[in-house]
């Protein structure tokens, strides 16, 4: 993640809860992906699911381009940035994960 600091590009705006989620969601994935390409492709992975998607599942996803990317390090990076960005009822679904997955 350090990539990130070295662009030095503002995080999305804070998350509420409101009708704006499909544009937190994909600047949210853009941001991410400036760190790694395979990020934002597990975050459009996950945005098509119906069902939330567990630790074990996380852990066997692996990124053809780079097998030593840490999926289950990004996961729990992501529910932190999720936290910080998000505020009110958005935030409240996301305190209530109980493993950090932030897929």
């Amino acid at each position: 993640m350090a990539d990130l600091l070295k662009i030095k590009l503002d995080a999305p705006p804070r998350f509420k809860g409101t009708t704006e989620f499909e544009t937190f969601a994909k600047r949210l994935t853009n941001y991410m992906s400036i760190s790694n390409s395979f990020y934002g492709f597990c975050m459009k992975e996950a945005a098509t699911k119906a069902t939330p998607i567990m630790e074990t599942q996380v852990r066997t996803i692996t990124d053809p381009q780079d097998p030593t990317n840490d999926i289950w390090k990004f996961a729990t990076t992501l529910y932190y940035v999720l936290a910080n960005l998000t505020e009110g009822a958005a935030y409240v679904i996301v305190d209530h994960v109980d493993d950090n997955n932030g897929l």
